[in-house]
């Protein structure tokens, strides 16, 4: 037996009920239904930018990356709409995509200058393990220093030019145009053909120019003005650094006459 009002159970025969009082013998009570516990819904958990560093955000296979600068150089605009569409991940970029293809030149530049060396007249020719080295690390850190501290600096002026602020779409901007540059720096494997990948950059100009308007998204009247900007920024930055760079490894490998083999 229950009380119809509280619904504690009760003794046999019970008139009252010992817990809220009830008279039993009264047209029963449909007890109120209990009260659901509000939930409150789950508040989405705050993503740390870095958490899946080597998870997913960073596994890019060698396709993936091949499909990209394939694309960013044979279809430049299909491959920019498609780019501006992307949430940019400046690790994923940094790392998926712009240190394995800074390694092409940084890599072969060692070979070609370790092994085949450079040639000049009377048939002597000039190779040296030591200068390889640091021609293929200045290489490679001043790209990737080049790409980060130049993307800093785009995103700093976009503002100026009537563009989207974002340091994610920058990173995008800088990083695929120098795409042509680095791929062509594999012919760094034969230091007289290295002036090509050089050429090379002057292709990645023109991916600049059009990736501008998928990426910082200037005012029309503005985009001009912030090519030559971001091109002597391009200019200045990778000029020092490659300066300093060189200048640095050249004393920590002692770069000199005594390291070089001469062959006639």
């Amino acid at each position: 037996m229950f009380c119809p009002k509280c619904g504690a159970e009760l003794k046999a025969g019970a008139k009252f009920c010992h817990v809220c009082g009830f008279n039993i013998t009264e047209a029963p009570v449909t007890p109120p239904p209990p009260q659901q516990q509000q939930q409150t819904p789950p508040q989405p958990q705050q993503q740390n930018p870095f958490q899946n560093f080597n998870e997913a955000n960073v596994k890019v296979t060698a396709s993936n990356i091949f499909t990209r600068a394939s694309n960013i150089m044979f279809k430049t605009k299909q491959e920019w709409q498609a780019i501006g569409a992307e949430t940019p991940n400046t690790s994923s970029i940094l790392f998926g995509y712009a240190i394995p293809l800074a390694l092409i030149p940084a890599i072969f530049s060692i070979i070609g200058y370790g092994v085949i060396g450079v040639s000049y007249g009377w048939g002597f020719r000039f190779n040296s393990w030591t200068w390889g080295l640091e021609v293929g690390i200045t290489s490679f850190i001043s790209a990737i220093a080049g790409v980060y501290i130049t993307s800093l600096i785009v995103d700093a002026l976009a503002t100026s030019f009537k563009g989207q602020k974002s340091f994610g779409r920058a990173m995008q901007l800088v990083a695929y145009s120098f795409t042509p540059m680095w791929v062509a720096g594999v012919l760094n494997f034969y230091p007289p053909l290295a002036f090509i990948a050089l050429l090379a950059g002057i292709y990645g100009l023109y991916l600049l120019y059009v990736g501008m308007e998928y990426t910082m998204k200037p005012a029309k009247e503005s985009q001009i003005g912030y090519f030559f900007a971001t091109l002597g920024i391009v200019v200045v930055v990778y000029f020092v650094l490659s300066l300093a760079l060189g200048a640095i490894f050249m004393s920590v490998f002692a770069v000199g006459p005594g390291h070089f083999n001469f062959k006639y």
